[in-house]
């Protein structure tokens, strides 16, 4: 990887720290993950994976999930450039049952890639990626802290495929969520059934995820958002009761 396109990833990791994610990445930030493992579902470029290297520390662990064949080299040289030894990447999508699936695109390397056809146009290329559940690394992978999902609308299917990892170690969840799927509330139910609740950050506060239709998105064009899903048990060992729940 060259110096260039060194700066340019740093650009981007700052730009999405101090403005695009702000909140979110503050909030990851914040936590206390020195040697956990964490997960960046749908990494594309690894802007997360980036700020989740440095926060658990060469003793910890990321796991970077993306599909797209055309991203591998991408991530193997930003691991080598970045010297972040503790990341590990896996060109596999995730979902509720493994196999062979779809994957839509608008181009090679699109951050709006989706294995959910309802989300592509009839202009986008579809190509086939193999995809795994979550619950698959049940034994491998072991005290997970934090995921990451940003998978264009399939994070049901993700969350439902990896249900005993979830339910073990009750990690934090900071996934995206488009409006036309919180209206259907499957996902929401989902993780609420096994315990979870979850927030979105409007502004300097948490608002609880059953009021979604209540606030705007933060710009006209926008109609997703990211949301934070808590176990009890993480809330306890991190203190964020009061954080969430005044």
């Amino acid at each position: 990887m060259g110096f260039v396109e060194k700066l340019h990833i740093l650009h981007s990791a700052w730009n999405y720290r101090l403005n695009t994610e702000k909140n979110d990445i503050r909030f990851l930030l914040e936590l206390n993950l020195r040697g956990k493992t964490v997960i960046d579902i749908g990494a594309n470029r690894g802007i997360y994976s980036y700020w989740m290297s440095r926060k658990v520390g060469p003793n910890g662990k990321v796991i970077a999930f993306e599909p797209q064949p055309e991203l591998e080299a991408h991530l193997l040289e930003f691991k080598a450039a970045f010297k972040f030894y503790n990341l590990s990447i896996i060109r596999k999508g995730l979902s509720s049952s493994a196999g062979s699936q779809n994957l839509f695109r608008s181009e090679p390397g699109s951050g709006g890639a989706s294995l959910n056809k309802s989300q592509s146009s009839n202009e986008w290329q579809a190509i086939p990626v193999e995809v795994i559940t979550l619950d698959s690394y049940y034994d491998e992978f072991m005290d997970v802290a934090f995921i990451k999902c940003d998978v264009e609308a399939h994070e049901h299917d993700v969350f439902m495929g990896g249900r005993r990892l979830l339910e073990r170690d009750k990690p934090c969840l900071l996934f995206e969520c488009h409006h036309d799927q919180a209206k259907k509330k499957e996902l929401f139910s989902y993780l609420t059934s096994i315990g979870y609740d979850g927030f979105f950050s409007f502004k300097k506060g948490m608002i609880h995820f059953s009021q979604f239709d209540r606030y705007p998105y933060r710009r006209e064009n926008e109609h997703h958002r990211n949301y934070i899903f808590l176990h009890p048990d993480f809330i306890k060992r991190h203190d964020l009761k009061k954080r969430f729940y005044g």
